[in-house]
């Protein structure tokens, strides 16, 4: 019996070693691809998203090709195994739909391109720097310092914000006020001029409760938009908290 083994052990100990060697050698391949990948794109002009998705597709299917090599070579037939993957197809495909529907989506954002990489988005409601992109998702840089990962599924398809190709965004502030003062307007002028805000308008958009309302819209830079609108309720009630009572305050970005 000891015997028996043994030489089943003697038998298939070549075939592990060998299956091991094709494992090391296609993890080694696809290194190089990457490389080789990686310095031809550094002479062309495509994005860097792209050229990542490229390199880490062509690498990971390195990777399978010679993992199904060394399976084979270990004596398993991978033929029947195969075709068991398309019988149970419709299974596995409840398991790996979401993977197969980023990947197909990762494609179509890589060749219509409604952004590139350091580009500054807006997409299913998160605002962020793109810095990467991969088979299966997108990451995010948020202004808080948070990285997001999206989806590709839940990124193509969806209306997709690019405010980089802007040069300013717009915030709206609506103000009323507990009492009617006739120079309000040129308070908030000089508020917001004395605070370095320079660009922007201010109007008077109607009447609550026999109050005049103001809506004052200001420019910012796109990267900026989420901190300065955080930052202001706080300013307008610091600055004006001591000349009029503010009764509403609303901003919309």
């Amino acid at each position: 019996m000891f015997n028996n083994y043994f030489n089943k052990l003697t038998l298939y100990l070549p075939k592990i070693f060998v299956a091991i060697l094709l494992l090391i050698i296609g993890w080694i391949t696809s290194h190089i691809f990457y490389r080789i990948l990686e310095k031809f794109f550094k002479k062309t002009k495509i994005d860097s998203l792209v050229e990542k998705y490229i390199q880490k597709t062509i690498s990971t299917g390195i990777l399978i090709l010679f993992g199904i090599l060394a399976l084979a070579h270990l004596g398993l037939n991978i033929g029947p195994f195969l075709v068991s993957l398309g019988a149970g197809g419709l299974i596995i495909g409840f398991g790996i739909r979401n993977i197969i529907s980023d990947f197909a989506n990762g494609l179509m954002i890589l060749v219509y391109r409604p952004f590139k990489n350091k580009d500054y988005i807006k997409v299913s409601g998160i605002e962020g720097i793109v810095e990467n992109i991969s088979i299966v998702n997108i990451q995010l840089s948020t202004i808080d310092g948070k990285i997001v990962f999206i989806p590709n599924r839940n990124v193509w398809g969806q209306n997709i914000v690019n405010f980089t190709n802007s040069p300013y965004r717009i915030i709206e502030i609506n103000l009323s006020f507990l009492e009617n003062k006739e120079n309000i307007e040129d308070v908030l002028k000089e508020v917001l001029i004395k605070n370095n805000y320079t660009d922007f308008s201010i109007y008077t958009s109607g009447i609550i409760n026999n109050s005049l309302q103001y809506k004052i819209q200001i420019k910012t830079k796109p990267s900026e938009t989420e901190k300065i609108a955080e930052q202001l309720p706080k300013f307008f009630y610091d600055n004006l908290k001591d000349i009029c009572q503010i009764t509403s305050l609303s901003i919309t970005k």
